[in-house]
C-alpha cells in the first residue's frame, strides 16, 4: 500500500513538476514514462524514491522520517540494477537508463532540500558525475534514443525554451566566473567555459520569463 500511495502521488502531484514541456498535452512523466518503468523496475524504484522525497513537501515534519526511509529503500533497490544496466547497455535499456539519469539528478537536488548534505558542493558534483556517466554509457545508442517519442517530447520542451529571441540581457556576475579559470589546465578550463555559458543562458531565460511555473521547467534544462 505504501508503494501504491507513492505511485499515486507521483502520477497526480510530482510528475507534472518534472515536465520540461509545459505546452504539451501529453502526460509524459505521469503516464508514458510510468509505462516504461513497469517494464524496467529499476526506473520504477527511482520514480517511487523521488515521489517519496517530493511528498515530504506537503506533510508534517513527523512524517518526513518515514517517507525518507521509503525513499532510501527504493533508491537502494534502484541503483544496483541501474549500474549493471550501464555496464552492458543495450538498445532496450538505453531509454530507461537515460530517463533514470533525469530522475537521479532531481532526486539528489530534492533530497538536499529535505536533509542538508554534509558537503553541498560534492553533492552537486555527484549530479554532474551521474550525467557524465550516463552520457558515455548511452552515447552509442543516442541516435536510437532521438527517434523515441518520449525523448523527442522531452527535447521539444528544451528546444522551445532555447529560442534565441528569449536571450535578451546579460548577467555580469555569471560572465565574471570565466575570470577565475586561470589556474585550471586547458581541458578543464574549456569545460568550465561551456558550463558557464550554459548557466548564463538559463539565467537569462528565467529572467525574461513571466510565468512562475515555467521558470521551474527552464531551471531543469540546465
Amino acid at each position: 500500500m505504501d508503494d501504491l500511495r507513492l505511485l499515486h502521488h507521483w502520477t497526480t502531484k510530482a510528475s507534472p513538476r518534472h515536465s520540461l514541456n509545459l505546452s504539451s498535452n501529453s502526460d509524459l512523466w505521469g503516464a508514458d514514462i510510468v509505462e516504461v518503468a513497469f517494464e524496467h523496475p529499476f526506473l520504477l524504484h527511482g520514480l517511487l524514491a523521488l515521489a517519496a522525497v517530493h511528498k515530504t513537501t506537503e506533510t508534517s515534519q513527523a512524517d518526513h522520517s518515514n517517507l525518507l526511509a521509503q525513499a532510501d529503500a527504493h533508491m537502494s533497490q534502484c541503483l544496483g540494477p541501474y549500474k549493471r544496466s550501464l555496464e552492458t547497455i543495450t538498445l532496450e535499456t538505453s531509454l530507461p537508463s537515460f530517463l533514470l539519469s533525469c530522475v537521479l539528478v532531481t532526486y539528489t537536488l530534492a533530497s538536499a532540500r529535505v536533509r542538508e548534505p554534509e558537503d553541498p558542493i560534492d553533492a552537486l558534483l555527484h549530479c554532474f558525475r551521474l550525467l557524465r556517466g550516463v552520457k558515455f554509457a548511452v552515447g552509442a545508442h543516442f541516435e536510437h534514443l532521438l527517434k523515441q517519442p518520449i525523448v523527442a517530447d522531452i527535447l521539444s520542451g528544451i528546444q522551445s525554451e532555447s529560442d534565441p529571441s528569449h536571450n535578451e540581457g546579460e548577467v555580469p556576475q555569471i560572465k565574471h566566473l570565466t575570470q577565475l579559470l586561470d589556474r585550471l589546465d586547458a581541458s578543464n578550463a574549456e569545460t568550465c567555459v561551456q558550463t558557464i555559458d550554459s548557466l548564463h543562458q538559463i539565467f537569462v531565460l528565467i529572467h525574461n520569463c513571466e510565468d512562475e511555473e515555467k521558470k521551474h521547467s527552464i531551471c531543469m534544462l540546465w
